[in-house]
């Protein structure tokens, strides 16, 4: 992939028609063909050609929205490990990876989030799971509205132990709890296999 194109979140009609960039005064495919980063005009319905040329094309946020003043900032978190693919990314914020657990710690503690999350983490690794939502909550509960154990699961899955198990993390479409919930995306756990010494002719296990 050579360039990313990262909107900020779709429109009603993009929403509608399942395309990027399809409002009606919407100049993106016009300025691409003009800019000749195209060989030939597109329109918001070839949206899946772009990877011909080397494009990819994404949204920060999935809720779609009239226009970016109904969003809020904490809306959207994003989380990845150096290194790790952008494609990857771009699929896990998209909801393309089935989700194939998940674990609810809203209305907990943070000492109890934590011990849960951690526990729910290493069971899945094991499990040889890839793909898990953790649901943590808006915090409109909380004192001044902030969404405190959402802050607190972030800095959970990037930093310190469990961080060790997440290749990368971001906020859920709306379907699966939007603001309120992460995809989460584990490393595979590896295997390793025990070592057999050999000892001059002998063997020893």
């Amino acid at each position: 992939m050579r360039v990313l194109f990262v909107g900020i979140n779709p429109g009603i009609r993009s929403a509608q028609l399942g395309h990027h960039f399809a409002g009606y005064s919407n100049r993106f495919w016009k300025l691409l063909f003009d800019a000749r980063l195209v060989p030939e005009p597109i329109g918001t319905e070839q949206d899946v050609r772009l990877p011909e040329w080397g494009f990819g094309i994404t949204n920060l946020v999935a809720r779609a929205t009239p226009g970016i003043d109904t969003l809020r900032p904490e809306e959207y978190v994003e989380g990845a490990r150096v290194g790790v693919d952008p494609r990857l990314v771009t699929q896990l914020r998209r909801g393309e990876f089935s989700s194939q657990a998940h674990i609810d710690l809203h209305g907990m503690v943070q000492t109890d989030a934590k011990e849960a999350l951690r526990a729910f983490i290493i069971d899945s690794t094991r499990k040889g799971l890839r793909s898990i939502t953790v649901v943590h909550g808006r915090g409109l509960g909380s004192p001044g509205g902030r969404p405190i154990l959402k802050h607190a699961t972030v800095k959970w899955l990037s930093h310190g132990y469990l961080s060790g198990f997440v290749l990368a993390f971001t906020t859920a479409r709306p379907a699966d709890g939007g603001a309120g919930a992460l995809y989460v995306l584990l490393k595979r756990e590896r295997r390793r296999a025990p070592f057999a010494v050999l000892s001059g002719t002998k063997r020893h296990d």
